[in-house]
């Protein structure tokens, strides 16, 4: 995925995921490996409300590709 296509999926229908997201681009996102990068566009394909789910805690991904970049996305968030 080119980066303009990933900047505008990173926007989201909810405000708190837009911030979140927004934060991880500006301050760790080109730190991350090729995989990782993938890993992270998959999890933009996620429907707003699971993506949420996930980062707030209410249940953890099955895949554990995912589940160690949503860790990523919390721990830039704290």
């Amino acid at each position: 995925m080119q980066n303009k296509d990933l900047l505008w999926n990173c926007r989201r229908g909810m405000k708190e995921l837009d911030v979140a997201i927004e934060k991880f681009m500006a301050t760790k996102y080109s730190n991350l490996s090729a995989d990782q990068k993938q890993v992270f566009s998959d999890i933009l394909k996620t429907d707003d409300g699971e993506l949420f789910a996930w980062l707030i805690g209410s249940y953890e991904p099955e895949n554990d590709h995912f589940k160690a970049m949503i860790k990523l996305l919390r721990d830039c968030v704290k």
